[in-house]
């Protein structure tokens, strides 16, 4: 009958990018969970006319005498690592970031790190999309998992389990039961994030309605504008950026970027390819190469070749993000990016045409004289 699969995000312990089951199923789906989890967003287009507008004027308080490296410090330990991050954290960089020009001017990168966390949850992670069929000797792609988290797949219990397990219940435990079992759904992770922010905004809502009753005999007009800023400020940090349905991104041409290897995939140079449900994008360009499973089922047509390859992908446990080619982040050690894009077409449009009866147009990522030959 052949194995299921799914889509896991190791570091952040998520499930749920993709739907689950048999890789033919979904591979020619629509894949914009997994598409937006790993897209770098960018701030609200406002905050860069916030600083050059006025005076830049500083904290009076001794806060403003701080230097640029303590501030960071401040910000970093207000937000924490991306586990630790939650509403609470953001409303409170957010707050102190608005404080003044200068406060917004260092908070600002700070801001859109949190909102790197949590729109793109699956950016910079170890992403691997697992077969069911994996087991204990061979569950995750070689080096991917540490000597502590494969002690803690060995030990943990599990929730099914009513007593000590067994050695027969821990020969069967791989990273596959422990994700099915353990990790949350990451609709589930955007939803909790939501929850303490509702009654934040409510009183936002009240002291705005109050600010517009007021009359101006009976206010500072300096201090009620000075109010009415801050909450167009909080307003479009909060609705516009972390709290909003969709964020802002950079424009231009998008690249499919894999951190561990320094390789990339131009989402312009894809192949013209399509299904009854999806246009082929970067997502499924990642899908191609990131299956790991010791068996090769997956329900799909293809060639032997192309099988295998899917089922142990050259990048199963990387980490990726999807960015701007403008924002193209620099490599370590002078490295240049290698384009991989004529490998991912050559893939794709062998199973757009075997699965879908079609292989699109060509591309301009079609050149020859890549590692991957063409399996026809």
């Amino acid at each position: 009958m052949g194995q299921s699969w799914q889509v896991i995000n190791v570091d952040r312990r998520e499930k749920g990018f993709a739907d689950s089951g048999k890789l033919g199923e979904f591979f020619f789906s629509d894949l914009g969970s997994l598409y937006k989890s790993l897209h770098i967003p960018c701030l609200p287009k406002e905050v860069d006319k916030w600083l050059p507008g006025g005076t830049f004027a500083i904290q009076r308080q001794p806060i403003g005498e701080l230097s640029t490296e303590v501030l960071d410090m401040i910000f970093e330990a207000i937000l924490g690592t991306p586990k630790q991050a939650s509403t609470n954290n953001f409303l409170t960089c957010m707050s102190l970031a608005i404080g003044c020009k200068r406060l917004l001017s260092v908070g600002k990168r700070h801001i859109l790190r949190a909102l790197i966390s949590r729109h793109a949850r699956a950016a910079d992670c170890r992403i691997v999309c697992l077969g069911e069929y994996a087991d204990k000797d061979d569950q995750a792609p070689p080096g991917m998992l540490t000597d502590a988290e494969v002690k803690e797949l060995e030990t943990t219990k599990m929730p099914y389990e009513r007593r000590q397990p067994t050695d027969e219940d821990l020969a069967g435990r791989c990273l596959y039961t422990f994700a099915s079992e353990l990790y949350k759904e990451q609709s589930y992770a955007v939803r909790k994030q939501n929850e303490p922010v509702y009654a934040f905004m409510e009183r936002i809502g009240l002291v705005r309605r109050q600010l517009l009753k007021a009359k101006p005999e009976d206010q500072d007009r300096d201090r009620a504008a000075a109010l009415g800023r801050d909450l167009e400020m909080i307003n479009t940090l909060a609705c516009t950026g972390y709290y909003g349905p969709e964020p802002e991104y950079p424009a231009g041409p998008n690249v499919l970027c894999n951190m561990s290897k320094g390789e990339c995939v131009r989402e312009a140079a894809l192949a013209k390819l399509k299904s009854q449900w999806c246009t082929v994008t970067l997502a499924h360009a990642l899908l191609s190469r990131i299956c790991y499973s010791p068996d090769p089922s997956m329900a799909m047509a293809c060639s032997d070749e192309v099988e295998k390859r899917l089922a142990k992908g050259p990048w199963a446990g990387d980490r990726f993000r999807i960015v701007s080619a403008k924002d193209m982040p620099q490599l370590q050690g002078d490295r240049e990016w290698k384009d991989v894009t004529g490998d991912v077409n050559r893939t794709l449009r062998h199973l757009w045409r075997e699965n879908e009866g079609s292989d699109g147009e060509e591309g301009d990522g079609d050149e020859d004289g890549s590692e991957d030959s063409d399996e026809d």
